[in-house]
């Protein structure tokens, strides 16, 4: 309950700041992009207590998905993000469960070096911070027992949030490569004993600025 009190805050903190950077970009030309990438999502522990004796692990797998972006100045952006993993569950008493996990986020980003140059192009070096929701749907129920108890956990949807780190770099004047590593908190992706999740994404991605 602290830890979605503490979101609650966190997301109306970020509009707060959203709308006072816009009143103060309005002297600045807004930009905008629009990329894709894919990447590696690293995983955690699924629930807070063993079922027959092992933790249910969300397991390392890929994830890709898009990203636009509507710079307000040439120091702060805001971004919504949209991402997708089909990974699975691993470690349970019955074999693995396929699961599709669903990211959407909505995040400031801040240019740490606005007019940053290496050789004749444009560099744009950039920290993160956002929150969002997150999706988790099981193929199959993880089965297991918790003593002589049997236990059925079904997919829960709850909230995610993230802080990172990155880089573009330009190719062309529009085209860039987006290099992009961020720390993801998620509340809950089963329906009982659950455990936060504390997740790791590093991503690749090709955009287009307009």
């Amino acid at each position: 309950m602290y830890i979605k009190h503490r979101l609650h805050g966190w997301i109306v903190a970020s509009t707060t700041v959203l709308v006072v950077m816009s009143r103060a970009a309005l002297a600045d030309t807004a930009s905008h992009d629009l990329q894709i990438y894919a990447g590696e999502i690293f995983g955690d522990r699924l629930t807070s207590i063993p079922l027959t004796g092992r933790y249910p692990v969300l397991n390392d797998n890929a994830t890709f998905g898009a990203r636009y972006t509507y710079g307000l100045s040439r120091r702060f952006a805001v971004q919504l993000e949209a991402g997708y993993s089909p990974g699975r569950a691993s470690r349970l008493a019955v074999g693995d469960s396929s699961l599709d996990l669903t990211t959407a986020d909505l995040d400031m980003l801040f240019n740490v070096a606005p007019t940053l140059t290496e050789g004749g192009r444009r560099v744009v070096l950039y920290t993160e911070l956002g929150a969002g929701y997150a999706w988790m749907n099981l193929h199959h129920p993880l089965l297991g027992s918790t003593g002589s108890a049997p236990v059925l956990l079904t997919g829960r949807n709850d909230y995610t949030a993230n802080v990172g780190m990155g880089a573009e770099f330009y190719l062309t004047a529009n085209f860039f490569v987006d290099f992009d590593v961020r720390y993801r908190y998620i509340s809950r992706l089963v329906n009982r004993y659950n455990h936060e999740l504390n997740t790791a994404e590093t991503t690749l991605g090709i955009g287009y600025a307009f």
